[in-house]
């Protein structure tokens, strides 16, 4: 039977109810007993805006739910399930567990997922957290975005975004930061796992862009906090050709090194590639810009081993096979020309477009050394003009054979044309007035003086015939107009004075720049002959 009260009910043991209790107001206090709802349901307060509060713990072994102006929020083994916003205030001051193993709320506001142990503010154990747009086209998408309160508002700083490609399963997911503004995109992962940074486009699986118009841009910076201490410590890049994730195999590597234990000033950089099983370092470029190939970079390039340029080189006009080796003054140049192997050493030279040799440097002269088809030439060139081409002289020849030439040094072979009796009086200059070949252009037919063009050791010779009878005939080499003191002079003797006789004369003399010598007749008049039958020659022994 119903029972009314109009005052309060002190009941010491259990009060069991199979109907609906009302009251205004109801204050329930329970130390060891606890409130059943058998076949209804307990009710607090009459109006939405009540506050019911918990001082204990609530525990729900089954399902919990609060339905409010046809709103519901649902707590249950699947999951948790929000309608419209609630106009109630639930405030619960312990921990909130729904199914040991579901939900976990904390005291402190720590939310777990699958676990009554969460380290974080959400935890979510064995299972995924699902979002979902309702929405299948191309640039559909959502994603997480993250807040800051600055300046009293709620500022985004940085979203991950999804975006939808096409109307099928795919999409982008874009990652996006704020710098003293609306978030921007930094990094995408496309479709296809490429990764862009700097771009939406990335044309590779990784692609970078620090886009600039002025200066050098870091895209990309490799670090290794730990390597101050020791030498030869740093950072690389390894290349490798793994068919599998079980298989190890780097086909090269890229790499910087620290040269000195505890300082960071000087660093190098190394390039190695694998032989057999090992990467072996193949080429260092040191801190002071020396590069080293298969040596220690001791010079601006140091080579161990043979450098093969190849066989080919680099085409040029009128060349078919060419390549270079190019220094500030100077320049190592091979060619297969018409089937001619050739290799030239060239100081203040270089070879141009058109495979000639030019000038370097404007009032310099030039020289050369030149392998070519199994023999070498030594080449000379005066002063010239930068990138005009040079004329050069050769100075000396090695054939393939072994001879030795040297087309330039200076040499001559003089006769009188006259082909009768040359008188010449006493004291008198032989002139010989014609040149059978006079290399350098150093004998001088007009007043028969040879001038040395550079200092050295010169070889002389005289030759004629003589008609009648002469004693003590006197005929001497003389250098700058004046006698010599030893091995010089020539006397001749003839007792037949109808007949031709023959005179001859050889000797060396050491000459400066500039010194000239003359041959001369002594102390008599004396009838020679030109033509075949007399010469002057000379040349430079070295």
């Amino acid at each position: 039977m119903p029972i009314s009260l109009s005052g309060s009910l002190n009941l010491s043991g259990s009060l069991t109810t199979t109907g609906t209790i009302t009251a205004t107001t109801l204050v329930v206090q329970t130390i060891t007993s606890s409130i059943s709802s058998i076949t209804g349901s307990t009710n607090f307060g009459s109006l939405l805006a009540n506050t019911h509060t918990f001082t204990g713990s609530l525990n729900v072994t089954g399902a919990l739910a609060v339905t409010t102006n046809g709103t519901e929020f649902q707590v249950n083994s699947t999951g948790v399930n929000l309608g419209n916003a609630l106009t109630d205030s639930h405030i619960i001051s312990g921990s909130l567990t729904v199914n040991p193993g579901g939900l976990f709320v904390s005291s402190s506001g720590i939310i777990g997922i699958g676990t009554s142990s969460p380290n974080t503010k959400l935890q979510v154990e064995d299972g995924y957290i699902s979002t979902y747009h309702n929405i299948n086209a191309d640039g559909a998408g959502y994603g997480i975005q993250f807040y800051t309160n600055g300046g009293g508002s709620k500022n985004t700083i940085a979203t991950i975004d999804i975006s939808q490609v096409g109307t099928a399963r795919s999409s982008n997911m874009i990652f996006n930061t704020s710098n003293a503004g609306a978030p921007a995109e930094r990094m995408r992962i496309t479709t296809s796992g490429s990764v862009g940074i700097g771009t939406n486009s990335p044309n590779a699986n990784l692609t970078v862009w620090t886009p600039s118009t002025t200066g050098m841009q870091t895209a990309l910076r490799l670090n290794n906090p730990f390597g101050f201490t020791n030498a030869n410590t740093g950072a690389k890049i390894i290349f490798s050709q793994d068919r599998t994730t079980a298989e190890d195999y780097p086909m090269g590597e890229i790499g910087v090194g620290q040269e000195s234990a505890g300082s960071s000033s000087a660093g190098y950089m190394f390039f190695g590639t694998r032989n057999s099983s090992t990467i072996i370092e193949r080429m260092r470029i040191s801190s002071a810009g020396n590069v080293g190939i298969g040596a220690s970079p001791v010079n601006l390039l140091s080579v161990r081993g043979n450098a093969d340029f190849g066989a080919t080189g680099i085409a040029y006009a009128g060349l078919s096979q060419y390549g270079a080796l190019t220094f500030p003054r100077g320049q190592i140049m091979w060619s297969n020309t018409n089937g001619q192997n050739q290799l030239y050493i060239v100081g203040n030279a270089y070879s141009n477009a058109n495979g000639v040799f030019a000038y370097r440097n404007s009032g310099q002269p030039s020289t050369a050394i030149g392998l070519d088809n199994g023999g070498i030439a030594f080449l000379t060139a005066g002063n010239g003009t930068a990138d005009a081409a040079i004329s050069w002289t050769s100075a000396i020849g090695i054939s393939n054979a072994g001879y030795v030439t040297k087309p330039s040094n200076p040499a001559f072979r003089a006769y009188y044309s006259v082909n009768s009796t040359w008188t010449l009086a006493s004291n008198e200059t032989f002139v010989f007035n014609t040149t059978e070949y006079n290399i350098g252009s150093c004998y001088n037919t007009s007043n028969g003086r040879f001038t040395a063009p550079v200092a050295g050791v010169y070889q002389f010779n005289f030759y004629s015939i003589v008609y009648g009878a002469y004693t003590n005939g006197f005929i001497n080499f003389r250098k700058n107009g004046a006698a010599l003191t030893s091995g010089t002079n020539l006397h001749f003797t003839t007792t037949a004075a109808a007949t031709w006789n023959n005179v001859q004369f050889h000797t060396s003399l050491y000459l400066n720049s500039g010194d000239y010598v003359t041959l001369q007749n002594n102390d008599m008049s004396v009838n020679y002959h030109g033509d075949d039958w007399s010469s002057f020659s000379g040349y430079l022994v070295g």
